[in-house]
């Protein structure tokens, strides 16, 4: 994902803040606009966030960020990943993993349970008080799956993602995190999937080992799922077509391609509560924030490669969509 609601700034940084630390500081050295903390921008860039994340690991000497029992060192989950790596198959990778928590960690444990037919991976807080807006939560479940279905290199369907607690505020990013049926106020933290993936054979070398934890698991929420929804498809043939500075495709161009008629794309989009227009502003609002982020565009340039006509246009989208300009994003994105 090119980007991640801004929601999580505030999330990350609140242990920080109980420290004294400098938060403006710590926006300024990581390029995120104070109006990420106040509600007025909506998204930030997925590696500002990263970048945010690795940053508050050394500033806090805590891989978990404060929302444990106690501090995790950094570079625990680095350890367990290179540990159970060894392993051949999935259902060993996973029955270490669980075993590694055991013995490194009181506070935090996973369960791996099996039956004829499905596999469930369960994460247990003993102190869920202190991760308030479930980010630790979020954080082990996502890596977990998007470990294994990394090391072996297999799309994993999840079936079903169940949390202890209510739905949360941001729960529209769980369509991205775990792309499956969700069900809250739940027994357990737990995620579903088929028994038959535990025989995958594990296919990733230690080379490839350790350039995967570079960014890990910092970068693991940002990575989709598997994931067939309709709005997921449209999404992918537009920001295509802006990649490729082609025109953006209209509704019956996109059904077509999906091989669906204009009124099934429809309904199936209002299914999923999105749109074709909501997914369109959401492609070019992504987009627009990747090209000022990471490149040196001119912003005219940005705003036709968007299929904007004019540069103002462009303005006040971009500003209906962050709260602030392009030209102040950028300023701010790059300190």
């Amino acid at each position: 994902m090119l980007t991640i609601p801004s929601h999580y700034v505030g999330t990350v940084l609140k242990t920080a803040g109980a420290r004294q630390l400098d938060i403006d500081k710590i926006l300024r050295d990581n390029g995120i606009s104070p109006a990420a903390l106040s509600g007025e921008q909506q998204v930030i860039h997925s590696a500002r966030f990263v970048g945010l994340v690795q940053y508050l690991w050394q500033a806090l000497d805590d891989e978990f960020l404060g929302f444990s029992a106690t501090p995790c060192k950094p570079g625990l989950f680095a350890l367990g990943v290179q540990y159970v790596s060894q392993f051949e198959t999935l259902g060993a990778v996973l029955r270490e993993l669980r075993h590694f928590y055991a013995i490194t960690r009181d506070d935090v444990s996973i369960d791996i349970n099996v039956d004829d037919n499905h596999t469930s991976l369960q994460v247990k807080l003993a102190r869920p008080e202190l991760d308030t807006d479930h980010y630790l939560v979020e954080l082990l479940l996502v890596s977990i799956h998007r470990f294994i279905c990394w090391i072996s290199d297999k799309r994993i369907p999840l079936q079903a993602a169940a949390f202890s607690y209510r739905q949360p505020s941001h729960a529209d990013w769980y369509g991205h995190m775990f792309p499956c049926v969700h069900r809250f106020k739940q027994p357990a933290n737990e995620l579903l999937l088929a028994k038959k993936y535990l025989r995958l054979p594990v296919v990733r070398n230690a080379q490839q080992v350790r350039d995967f934890l570079r960014r890990a698991p910092a970068d693991l929420m940002l990575i989709p799922g598997d994931d067939d929804r309709y709005k997921t498809r449209v999404r992918n043939l537009l920001a295509a077509s802006c990649r490729q500075h082609k025109p953006l495709p209209n509704l019956d161009s996109v059904a077509a391609a999906l091989h669906v008629s204009p009124q099934t794309l429809r309904r199936r989009l209002r299914e999923e509560r999105s749109s074709y227009r909501r997914i369109k502003d959401a492609t070019r609002r992504d987009l627009a924030i990747d090209k000022l982020v990471r490149g040196d565009i001119p912003l005219q340039e940005v705003g036709q490669q968007l299929g904007f006509a004019e540069p103002a246009s462009f303005a006040r989208a971009f500003k209906q969509w962050t709260g602030v300009s392009p030209a102040e994003y950028r300023l701010r994105s790059n300190p």
